[in-house]
């Protein structure tokens, strides 16, 4: 038996995934800053400098501009915020999932006075942080439901991650062909083209590091899913007592909570696109994990 469903539309794991969603917001505004500075206005940059060739050294300049901001100022303030948010849904889980916190890897908890502040600012729809771990029978033994929760955790994201990684690079190979294309059409110069090139750079070189942290991301899921379903499966095999299933599953959250840490941002539309479906299949795997 488990209480999982139960516990966590309470309103006290509602208070902390209202002020984790909070979090994630207030990083994707950063997010789109970002987008602005580096993939925008380099865009726009680029077309600039095609139509008018004495703009073309100012909108060079704007593209080392751009890229700096974007290492040492806006990429710092992001993972500040995703720590938070990881360390808030940590709390989240280790009190549904019924885990110890383990503060040698997430340290201490995120203040209370912080949580319900960010709790405070969320004004989104309470139906989407309802039922957060759809599926989960009240009748299944708490080890497997926990087990089964974690790897929902890792098989969404990871599937989010992989579609997303793709728009990204079909972004970046079609900016690249645009700019060949366009050059030639222009018989532009070498030194023109260079300048063209250094403005429209930084949008070119953020979706492709955002692929690559995507991927990885996505394969370092793929991993713990994979984990997760051997712990399963021992599980039902041989069956464990609440002190070993308990430390197995410590095990993975660890590797989640460090995961949520260093994984980077999904922009929101992607996500919102994506959700619905995404949902749907996590309700097939649970259901398909707690019959076997």
């Amino acid at each position: 038996m488990n209480t999982i469903a139960q516990d966590q539309d309470t309103l006290a794991f509602q208070r902390l995934l209202k002020a984790r969603q909070r979090i994630y917001t207030d990083a994707t505004h950063y997010q789109i800053v970002q987008l602005i500075l580096t993939v925008v206005l380099p865009v726009l940059g680029a077309v600039l400098a095609f139509l008018y060739s004495e703009a073309r050294p100012y909108v060079a300049l704007y593209g080392l501009i751009a890229t700096a901001l974007d290492v040492m100022w806006i990429d710092r303030i992001q993972r500040r915020l995703l720590k938070v948010a990881a360390k808030i849904s940590e709390e989240f889980d280790c009190g549904v999932l019924k885990m110890q916190w383990n503060e040698f890897v997430a340290g201490k908890r995120e203040d209370a006075e912080a949580v319900d502040a960010a709790a405070r600012r969320w004004n989104d729809n309470e139906s989407s942080i309802k039922g957060w771990y759809t599926g989960i029978s009240p009748l299944v033994r708490h080890s497997a439901a926990r087990l089964v929760c974690q790897r929902m955790n890792l098989q969404y994201d990871a599937l989010l991650r992989k579609k997303y990684g793709t728009y990204l690079i079909w972004g970046a190979g079609l900016s690249v062909i645009a700019l060949i294309v366009g050059s030639a059409m222009r018989d532009l110069k070498l030194l023109d083209f260079v300048a063209i090139a250094t403005t429209v750079s930084p949008a070119i070189f953020w979706a492709v590091r955002e692929q690559f942290r995507q991927s990885d991301a996505a394969a370092t899921n793929e991993t713990l899913k994979g984990e997760a379903e051997k712990y399963l499966a021992s599980v039902k095999t041989n069956g464990c007592d609440d002190a070993e299933c308990e430390k197995r599953s410590r095990e993975l959250q660890d590797a989640i909570f460090q995961r949520r840490v260093a994984n980077p941002l999904v922009l929101p539309f992607v996500y919102r696109a994506m959700r619905s479906e995404l949902e749907q299949q996590a309700q097939a795997g649970a259901d398909a994990l707690l019959r076997l």
